[in-house]
This record gives C-alpha cells, structure tokens and sequence, in this order.
C-alpha cells in the first residue's frame, strides 16, 4: 500500500508536483527491488563491539551498495555519541539511516538468528572465503578491532572464516590516534603479525563476495526476481 503522500492527486498539479510523485514512486518500486534481490539469498553481518565511527560509516557503506542487511551490537555505546554518529554518518554516505538496524542485544540477536553464525578470525582452522557457500540465513560476525570476537562467541560458531592474504609477519604499529588509547596502553592487537585486513576492509570484500553468490543464484533461478 502506497503512503498517502506518495499517492498521484486528483486536484490540478503545480508545476514540478508530478517529477516529486515521480521520484517517490520511483523510490519505492526500488526499495521494492533491493528487499527482493536480498530474498534471493538472505545473508547479514553483525557488527560486534567495534569502535571505529570510520570503520562503522565505511561498512555501512559497503553493505549498502551491496545490498547486505546490518545488524549491530554496541555494548561501548558509541551511538549513543553524537560526534561518532555524525562521523558514522559521513563515511557511511547517508547508509547510517537508510540501511542498519538500532544497535540491540547479542543475546536477543541469538534468538531470532534463522541460518549459521559465522565468524571471521585469522584462526589455522578457518575456511577460506573464496572456497566457502553462504546458505539463506546467514549471519557474519565481525569482531572489535584490537580483540575480534570473545571466545564464547567463537565457540558457537558453526563456521569460521578467513580472507586469504599473502603470507608473512606484518605488525601493526601503535597509532598515533588510537581508537582506544586505554586498550592501545593495555599492549598489541589479538593476533599481532599475522597478515590482515581492517574490519572495514573484511566487509567489503565479504559483501562482494556475497554479491557474486546473489548473482550466481539470479542466474540459476532468474524468475525469482
């Protein structure tokens, strides 16, 4: 059902009313789309504890051009912060409030899981993402950017993922303006020297890679859209 300010008047139009009608229209036959497209193959990321407003905005990006739903657990708070929302909203290119949903609960978020939880870590007994198949249902967890994901979550995990990169030992450095100067003080990052991407960068790809699975499937069964 179309909103009633969407609807087509009756009464005479003023010049420029009917390209606004036009646009709200257009609007909604996309959103119509995206929501479709997504049912194809239904996989989601869960934003767990991270701290960025940069990594957060750049994610919300990627997942929106991508068209991978996010959910978000932020027991730190950090939208509750309007300076790091007002960032969040910059790097995120408008996607912070069309694309993601209020940060809510982990353990609500379990309950209502349909598919597998998968975790990305940097773990010997991680799957390789590009020999991996998302099922409908899904859910990705991305972890905080010093500790990744607590070990409680790791042990539920049905799956585990990780980003194939060239080998080698590749410290991260301190930063000059860290996320968490208290965490920066407390010594490295989880994992140190291991080959490894920003959690903004592991999204990207992760998003992608889902993209090129909802085509596969688009080309497969192409009636469903």
């Amino acid at each position: 059902k179309i909103a009633p300010q969407t609807q087509i008047p009756t009464r005479p139009q003023w010049h420029g009313e009917q390209g606004a009608h036009e646009t709200a229209g257009r609007k909604i036959k996309a959103m119509s789309d995206r929501l479709a497209y997504r049912d194809i193959l239904p996989v989601s990321l869960l934003l767990y504890n991270l701290q960025s407003p940069v990594n957060l905005g750049q994610i919300l990006r990627s997942a929106e051009m991508f068209n991978v739903w996010v959910d978000i657990y932020d027991p730190k708070q950090v939208f509750a912060d309007q300076i790091k929302t007002k960032t969040i909203s910059d790097f995120s290119c408008g996607a912070y409030t069309r694309f993601a949903k209020i940060p809510g609960d982990f353990q609500d978020f379990e309950k209502k899981l349909q598919g597998r939880m998968i975790v990305t870590c940097l773990d010997d007994d991680a799957i390789p993402l590009h020999e991996f198949q998302f099922q409908p249902g899904d859910c990705i967890l991305l972890g905080n950017e010093y500790d990744g994901l607590p070990d409680a979550v790791m042990a539920r995990a049905d799956a585990k993922l990780y980003i194939s990169m060239a080998p080698g030992d590749i410290p991260k450095l301190p930063s000059f303006q860290p996320i968490d100067e208290v965490r920066q003080a407390q010594g490295a990052v989880k994992q140190n020297g291991k080959p490894n991407l920003s959690v903004s960068a592991t999204s990207a790809i992760l998003a992608y890679i889902i993209h090129l699975q909802h085509l596969a499937r688009m080309a497969e069964t192409p009636k469903n859209l």
